[in-house]
C-alpha cells in the first residue's frame, strides 16, 4: 500500500462513487481505477475512522444544497479537493503523485445534491443495488441500523423524511430496519437531482452487462477504458466477505433469494412503495427500468433547490 505524496488539490479531476453500504462501491471505485490514474481516497467521510470528523459529523449527514459557509461545507470541500492525508483514507491508494482522484463513500448519500451545485461539472456516480441484497450483506457483517441518524437532524426532516417520520420507530424485524434505511438513503439523492446530474449505475448491469455499461460510462465521466478493465471486473474487491458470491464464483445477483423468505420480500416491497422505489427494484432480482430513467420517476428535485436556495 503507497500512501499519495503528492496531490495537486484541482477539485476538477475528482469523480465521486457513491451508493449505500454493500451495494457495491468498492469493486467499482477498483474497476473504474484499474489503470491506477487516480489518487484513490476510501470513505474519507467515516467518523470512527478519520481523524478530521468527529462527534459532530453524523454517519448520514445531510447538507442542504447551496450552504456557503460552515464546518461541514469546510469539511467536505477538504474531501473534494484532495487537503486530506488520514491512514483509513489512503489504505488502497498506489499513487505517489496524483492530478486526479477517485472518492469511494458510502456515506456522502444526503449531501451528493451539495457536491453537485457546489461542484457542477464533478461526475459523480451512483450505485445501486437490490435493496434485499444489501440487507442480506449488511447483516453479514453485522452493521448497525439507527434511525437516530435522521431523527437529530431536522433539516433532513423538513426537506425530505418528516412524511416517512412512522417509519422511524422500532420494526419487527432487523431486516425490515435495513430497508427502511436503504430506502431513505437512495430516495433523498434520486429525489433531489435532476435528469444529468449523476451516473446512475445498476450493479446488476454492472454484474451482468459490463462490457456494455462500462465503455460509454468511462466516456462520459472522462476515465480510460481498458484492458485492465476488463480484468478486474473478474475479480473480487478487496472488501469482498469470505463467504461472498464472488469469491465462490456465484451469482451475487441471484444469491440473495435463497437467504431473504418470502414474506420478508413482501414486506420489503410494502416499504419501498412507501417511497416510489417500487418503481425501480420489485420482488424480482433485477431492476425494473433502465438506469438512465432512474432520475426522471422523481419530481421536486427543482422545486427543492429553489426553495432552500
Amino acid at each position: 500500500m503507497a500512501t499519495c505524496w503528492i496531490d495537486f488539490h484541482n477539485p476538477k479531476g475528482t469523480v465521486l462513487v457513491a451508493g449505500v453500504g454493500r451495494s457495491g462501491t468498492t469493486w467499482l471505485a477498483e474497476v473504474l481505477n484499474a489503470n491506477n490514474d487516480f489518487r484513490l481516497l476510501f470513505e474519507p467521510f467515516f467518523p470512527d475512522r478519520v481523524d478530521r470528523f468527529g462527534p459532530w459529523w453524523n454517519h448520514h449527514q445531510y447538507v442542504r444544497p447551496g450552504v456557503k459557509t460552515g464546518r461541514h461545507v469546510e469539511a467536505i470541500r477538504c474531501v473534494m479537493e484532495g487537503r486530506i492525508r488520514d491512514p483509513w483514507v489512503d489504505r488502497f491508494n498506489r499513487r505517489w503523485v496524483a492530478w486526479r482522484r477517485l472518492i469511494k463513500e458510502i456515506r456522502a448519500n444526503l449531501f451528493l445534491k451539495w457536491i453537485r451545485v457546489a461542484y457542477p461539472t464533478m461526475p459523480i456516480v451512483f450505485l445501486l443495488r437490490h435493496p434485499c441484497a444489501c440487507a442480506v450483506s449488511q447483516a453479514k457483517q453485522g452493521w448497525p441500523q439507527r434511525f437516530d441518524r435522521f431523527m437529530e437532524q431536522p433539516d433532513l426532516l423538513h426537506d425530505h423524511l418528516g412524511p416517512f417520520r412512522d417509519l422511524f420507530g422500532d420494526r419487527p424485524t432487523l431486516f425490515e430496519t435495513r430497508i427502511v434505511m436503504w430506502c431513505c438513503l437512495n430516495y433523498v439523492p434520486l429525489r433531489q437531482m435532476r435528469s444529468g446530474e449523476m451516473e446512475i449505475v445498476f450493479y446488476e448491469d454492472l454484474c451482468r452487462r459490463p462490457e456494455t455499461l462500462l465503455p460509454s460510462l468511462c466516456e462520459r465521466i472522462g476515465v480510460r477504458y481498458g484492458s485492465r478493465m476488463r480484468r478486474k471486473l473478474g475479480q473480487a474487491s478487496a472488501l469482498a466477505a469470505p463467504d461472498s458470491p464472488v469469491v465462490h464464483n456465484q451469482d451475487p445477483v441471484e444469491s440473495w433469494r435463497h437467504q431473504v423468505a418470502h414474506d420478508e420480500v413482501k414486506r420489503a416491497m410494502a416499504i419501498l412503495e412507501r417511497f416510489g422505489l417500487d418503481r425501480i427494484y420489485g420482488e424480482e432480482s433485477e431492476p425494473r427500468i433502465p438506469a438512465s430513467e432512474c432520475l426522471r420517476l422523481f419530481s421536486g428535485g427543482e422545486e427543492a433547490d429553489e426553495s432552500l436556495g
